[in-house]
């Protein structure tokens, strides 16, 4: 808007054009007309004709946009790089340099989930003058040392998955108290689904202690499994924290058969049944086939009920003295005895198969408390492990079995017996009466009567558990 022109008399406009010269009053129009030009031009940025004259708007607004980006990149990874064999981002700082064996260093622990960051230290001066090839330099002029990390990331990627070491979670820091439990079948046995539940429930119910379950399961087993659980946990049945871990049958077999073969062929029997290795597993848990953080586990039947908190029965595991590797029930009917009646004709007066608390009764092992560390320290224990020594056993007690690991630990506590402590009838009350009238009911008392408070029962031989 052009500003008004003030009110003036007629002389002095006369006047002022009279000594106004022509070449100033050209002067004059040409530097407004420049000024308003530089006005107009400032305010027009963008449009053609600003401050970028010799470009289009566009090209401008381009270039501006590129070197906005380029900075936002370069100030991102001058903090932030992707470690894309760890899958996530690390820290960088900004002015420290990497060296190969930090590059390493990442790479070995790029599977580890708890490390976001690394932490980068900086080397000492004097390291840095003494062994100049450990820094990963660009002033290489072959690059050697940028090749020889590569190669180096590529031979542990490469070691990595042919190993498909996968971390193992550790538990200790929550969960002290460890199951094993083994399912199997329940896609032919339907029932057998029925009887963990009743089991599980009952060991949930009482606990006052967080529980680790570990499971030995099969295909079928292990889609029951994950759907039988969320309906226990959505019941709230647990008044305590429990996990689980499922470890499958088939690898776990075929790592145990070459540890066990000996013993099935020596002292099993012909029962089809238990010509699985995995009848044996309790023999070998020391044998690193559990977590090392896993000391102690107690190896339970799925067929029982729990009438007691759980934290009793670990509780045993401090009364284990001297020799003492696990602890297990007696055998409660006259199996042992039957089994053993050659050694026993031959040898009378022998405590071999008598009945407790004095006799070699034989074990149960529905409820086995392996104390992992004792087992693999025990120069006995080993001993006895000895193909060798095994074959030496069986003849001397022309012993036959078809129970897998109980046969075993029975066949040994005839010489060892003191590597077993003896746990209370009343954490293995056993219900079958299978053997009652097959000639041993003038004795049968002797073997079954429990006067304790039970604290578990067992349904072994598929004996209904009334309640």
């Amino acid at each position: 808007m052009q500003r008004a022109k003030s009110k003036s008399s007629p002389e002095r406009d006369n006047q002022s054009k009279k000594t106004t010269k022509p070449a100033e009053k050209n002067m004059h129009y040409a530097s407004a007309s420049r000024a308003r030009e530089r006005d107009r031009k400032s305010r027009s940025f963008g449009r053609g004709n600003g401050v970028f004259r010799c470009l289009s708007g566009k090209t401008a607004k381009l270039l501006i946009l590129i070197a906005v980006g380029f900075a936002i990149y370069s100030f991102a990874s001058s903090h932030w790089y992707f470690d894309k064999n760890n899958g996530e981002k690390v820290h960088n700082d900004q002015n420290v340099q990497k060296t190969v064996e930090e590059r390493e260093n990442v790479l070995a622990h790029g599977h580890d989930r708890d490390q976001n960051q690394l932490d980068l230290v900086d080397d000492d001066e004097d390291d840095d003058d003494d062994d100049d090839t450990d820094s990963f330099s660009e002033e290489d002029d072959d690059g050697e040392s940028e090749v020889i990390a590569d190669e180096e990331y590529k031979e542990q990627d490469i070691a990595r998955e042919e190993d498909n070491v996968q971390p193992e979670k550790n538990y200790d820091h929550v969960f002290k108290y460890h199951v094993l439990q083994t399912l199997t079948n329940t896609d032919r046995l339907p029932h057998l689904k029925k009887r963990f539940e009743v089991c599980l429930k009952s060991i949930l119910d009482k606990s006052s202690v967080d529980l680790l379950f570990f499971f030995v399961v099969d295909g079928p087993s292990k889609i029951y499994l994950e759907t039988a659980l969320q309906d226990i946990t959505n019941q709230h049945i647990s008044k305590a924290k429990f996990q689980f871990i499922f470890l499958d049958i088939d690898a776990l077999a075929k790592e145990l058969a070459p540890l066990v073969e000996m013993m099935q062929e020596q002292i099993q029997g012909n029962h089809p049944y238990y010509k699985d290795a995995i009848f044996f597993l309790s023999t070998m848990l020391h044998k690193e086939l559990l977590p090392e953080y896993v000391h102690r586990v107690i190896m339970l039947d799925t067929d029982l009920v729990f009438m007691s908190d759980i934290k009793e029965l670990f509780e045993h595991f401090d009364h284990f003295q001297g020799d003492n590797i696990m602890g297990v029930v007696h055998e409660q009917q006259p199996v042992y005895r039957h089994i053993f009646s050659l050694y026993r004709s031959q040898n009378p007066g022998t405590r071999v198969g008598n009945p407790p608390p004095d006799g070699l009764t034989g074990f149960n092992s529905g409820v086995l408390l392996l104390d992992l560390d004792r087992m693999l320290q025990s120069v006995h224990f080993e001993d006895y492990m000895r193909p060798e020594k095994v074959v030496e056993l069986r003849d001397k007690f022309h012993f036959k079995g078809h129970l897998g690991d109980q046969d075993f630990y029975t066949l040994v506590s005839m010489e060892k017996e003191d590597l077993f402590y003896n746990l209370p009838c009343s954490w293995n009350k056993q219900l079958c009466s299978w053997w009652k009238d097959k000639g041993y009911a003038d004795v049968w008392d002797q073997y079954y009567v429990c006067k304790e408070k039970i604290n578990i029962y067992h349904g072994n031989c598929n004996t209904p558990i009334p309640f």
